[in-house]
């Protein structure tokens, strides 16, 4: 029987990049990082038609 340790497919002492993250020719570059995501520019849109609504710019005329 050889004495040899087996060598497992991932190496705990690699560094390994984010999920998020994307290896590039000059280092790691952050892929898919957005300041503003959906879910946050539908609810700055949602208020901005309620503020809208209240300050009376949109009328009942203007919804069907």
């Amino acid at each position: 029987m050889d004495d040899k340790p087996v060598e497992s497919d991932t190496d705990p002492s690699a560094e390994r990049p984010d999920d998020d993250t994307i290896e590039v020719a000059g280092g790691v570059a952050a892929a898919g990082r957005r300041l503003i995501t959906e879910d946050w520019a539908a609810t700055i849109v949602g208020l901005a038609l309620l503020l809208l609504t209240l300050a009376g710019v949109i009328g009942k005329g203007m919804v069907p």
